[in-house]
């Protein structure tokens, strides 16, 4: 939850001087409205609702890309294992766009009509790995 959160980027949040108490409970706010977007676009199918327990990941080894070949969700808790790059713009661009000839698709028309919600959604997976 966000106590974890904050727990996990103490650090990161400590070396922000000045950093407005306003900001940090806007990025608070996103997070949790990204945690329901997680829940309502039933992400934790592949990702799992614990996404920091290897047995969490629900389907692993039986998901299949185009040709047939097991597939393994990525591990939301661990940046370099992203197909598609890990910065903010990669992530959301791989939620509103999928990965072709994978099992993720895109999730542009589940946003709408406010597309822009994908940034609640990079918070929150963004807040899932360590620092």
């Amino acid at each position: 939850g966000l106590g974890a959160f904050l727990s996990k980027n103490k650090a990161r949040l400590n070396g922000l001087q000045g950093f407005p108490l306003q900001l940090s409970k806007i990025l608070l706010e996103s997070i949790q409205q990204g945690k329901a977007l997680y829940v309502a676009l039933d992400c934790m199918t592949c990702h799992s609702e614990q996404v920091n327990s290897p047995e969490g990941l629900l389907t692993q080894g039986k998901l299949k890309d185009r040709r047939g070949l097991t597939l393994h969700p990525r591990d939301l808790t661990n940046l370099t294992s992203y197909k598609n790059g890990h910065s903010p713009s990669d992530i959301a661009r791989t939620i509103l766009t999928g990965l072709d000839g994978s099992p993720m698709a895109s999730y542009l028309e589940a946003l709408e009509p406010h597309p822009e919600q994908v940034w609640h959604l990079v918070n929150y997976i963004l807040s899932l790995s360590s620092p």
